[in-house]
């Protein structure tokens, strides 16, 4: 085979420009040099790059009249310049609670993006129209938490919003934004939607498709997903708090122990230092006892009858004075006391 034949077809198996059975290396170019990313590739990877990172799973779900007082925790948190661009104006913190209570549940649509700790971090307000002649009309109003900022957690909200308000049969989403709020503007200007700037404010206007059955699907599967993870959230959170209340439980019930055990070493502790206390007279005792016997003295017992009558070894008190004497002779009188009580000194005593 002719060496400066390029192949335009692999032969014998190998692919175009690769070496030939005999070792021969074809002219031109290598095919290590060929096997660059092709025109398709590198206009996939462009497109890709031009919108941006994949997009991740951020469950958003409808608010009810029980989520009041966390939607208002959550504006109420917001600083003064974000109360600004939310509502047009430095609401204040009365202003803020008048706005939350005069939300309309039933009316128009609340969405809400909750952290894992059960916080809301993001608000989306979808008012309808209540104007008769603008009934297929809404507009669209968010808020993000600064601690979550730069996640997109915006643009999802208003597309959440879009989705629904097509399958409601909105035909117009209204925006009424100040010109300096630049991520509103941003996020209206991405979807489609049409600005018209007068001075300080600019109001948006999206002309939106009419509902299919796969947006209606579409809505349906997200709002369920969003319930879900709503509800694993609440019950790692009640598992959280039950975890810390057994841990609570269980320090007071080890304290308790310890207490009980250390009043009953303690008691016991006294019983033995009793008995120890209690023995040690009655062996000083013994060991007298032993030593007077090996000395040959006489241990025994004094006279108990002696001890039981310790009267009968003082003198009587002199006659005249009240007292054991002039009972003493009364009874002798009557013949109940013995004449050997009236004189002691007869009395024999111990030698």
């Amino acid at each position: 085979m002719d060496a400066s034949h390029t192949p335009s077809a692999p032969i014998d198996g190998l692919p175009a420009g690769a070496a030939s059975a005999d070792g021969a290396q074809p002219a031109g170019p290598s095919w290590f040099d060929q096997a660059g990313p092709s025109e398709q590739d590198t206009a996939r990877r462009s497109r890709r790059r031009q919108q941006g990172p994949a997009p991740t799973l951020v469950p958003i779900r409808t608010l009810g009249s029980n989520h009041r007082s966390r939607i208002q925790r959550h504006l109420l948190a917001l600083n003064t310049d974000d109360r600004y661009l939310r509502f047009g104006y430095p609401a204040t913190d009365e202003q803020i609670r008048r706005y939350v209570q005069s939300l309309n549940f039933e009316r128009d649509d609340i969405f809400g993006i909750y952290n894992r700790r059960i916080q809301l971090v993001a608000v989306a307000h979808l008012a309808y129209s209540t104007d008769a002649q603008f009934q297929s009309c809404a507009e669209f109003g968010v808020s993000v938490s600064a601690s979550v900022r730069g996640r997109g957690f915006g643009s999802r909200l208003f597309d959440r919003a879009v989705m629904h308000a097509r399958n409601q049969n909105v035909r117009l989403l209204f925006i009424h934004a100040l010109s300096e709020n630049a991520p509103m503007l941003a996020i209206a200007r991405k979807s489609g939607a049409r600005l018209e700037r007068d001075g300080s404010e600019t109001e948006a206007y999206l002309t939106l498709p009419n509902a299919t059955l796969d947006s209606h699907i579409a809505e349906l599967v997200e709002e369920q997903m969003a319930q879900t993870d709503y509800q694993l959230k609440l019950q790692a959170q009640r598992f959280v708090r039950a975890m810390k209340s057994v841990n609570r439980t269980s320090e007071a019930w080890l304290r308790t122990v310890q207490r009980v055990a250390t009043d009953a070493v303690d008691r016991a502790a006294d019983a033995a230092v009793d008995a120890v206390l209690d023995a040690v007279p009655d062996r000083l005792a013994d060991k007298v006892i032993e030593r007077l016997r090996e000395r040959g003295e006489d241990t025994t017992v004094p006279n108990e009858q002696a001890e039981l009558q310790p009267d009968l070894l003082h003198p009587l008190p002199p006659a005249g004075s009240a007292g054991l004497g002039d009972s003493t002779r009364g009874a002798q009188q009557q013949g109940e006391v013995p004449d050997a009580a009236l004189a002691p000194e007869r009395v024999a005593g111990p030698s």
